[in-house]
């Protein structure tokens, strides 16, 4: 959660707006991503790719809902206010 903060506070700090997480497992996310890259337009300058590691299904179901979370804890990172 500390990188997915830093990451937005510094798309922000640059003067991004309406940034997208692309959330994205590193093995199978990351070369999809260099491939746009090398191959394509890559990403558009908004879509922020954020990897995370693998997640088992014990961690899945001990773990809280992620969404409130995130809006809770950096809504005001997205232009709306954190409740």
């Amino acid at each position: 959660m500390r990188k997915l903060r830093a990451m937005l506070m510094a798309y922000r700090k640059a003067g991004g707006e309406q940034a997208v997480v692309l959330v994205h497992d590193e093995p199978h996310g990351a070369p999809l991503i260099d491939a746009l890259a090398r191959f394509g337009d890559g990403l558009p300058a908004h879509v922020l790719p954020f990897a995370v590691n693998e997640i088992t299904q014990s961690d899945w179901r001990s773990s809280q809902p992620l969404s409130p979370m995130v809006h809770r804890q950096y809504g005001s990172c997205f232009g709306q206010a954190a409740s």
